[in-house]
């Protein structure tokens, strides 16, 4: 979809995959931070969009819109002062740029209080159970694989902390050194 909320628990990933999103955005898209301006009502945001890609004037902005190119991202719903109405300036933004692409996280538990964004695809990163780990650890090197295991015989516990795909790979790369 055109539109998602990114849900999940803290520290399972949702920052990070939209800062590789503003990093390395998709095709030709041009990402851009909005929650900030989103209070403030179109005509701000507008003008925060013209300022942040240095786009001069609203003929570019809608030249742009008309060929899906703006990739509007709010990262952390739940971390802002008004929240519900970011959430719902969203939904009232959607239907005026139909091209346009949205990316929201948030977490799971706050989502529902918020009260959600309509028109939303919602897609929850869960937790990277032991089921997960083993089948990602299939993917790798043997010799990587071994030491992995190794290691979450001797600490247990080391599971429970690559509870999310971007630990869990940090780890697989730092134990096989260790």
């Amino acid at each position: 979809g055109r539109a998602i909320v990114l849900l999940g628990k803290p520290a399972t990933g949702k920052t990070t995959a939209i800062n590789r999103l503003k990093a390395s955005p998709p095709g030709d898209a041009i990402p851009i931070s909005i929650a900030e301006v989103l209070p403030a009502g179109r005509e701000q945001l507008r003008k925060h969009i013209r300022g942040t890609v240095g786009i001069e004037n609203d003929r570019n902005l809608d030249y742009l819109e008309s060929q899906g190119r703006l990739l509007l991202l709010v990262d952390g719903l739940n971390e802002y002062p008004d929240p519900r109405g970011i959430a719902t300036n969203i939904s009232r933004l959607m239907p005026e740029l139909p091209n346009t692409r949205f990316i929201v996280s948030c977490r799971t538990a706050d989502y529902d209080e918020i009260g959600g964004v309509r028109g939303c695809d919602q897609w929850e990163i869960t937790d990277f159970d032991a089921r997960s780990q083993d089948s990602f650890l299939k993917t790798q090197r043997d010799a990587t694989r071994r030491a992995v295991h190794r290691a979450f015989r001797k600490q247990p516990e080391l599971r429970e902390l690559c509870h999310n795909q971007f630990l869990f790979l940090i780890a697989v790369e730092m134990i096989p050194s260790l």
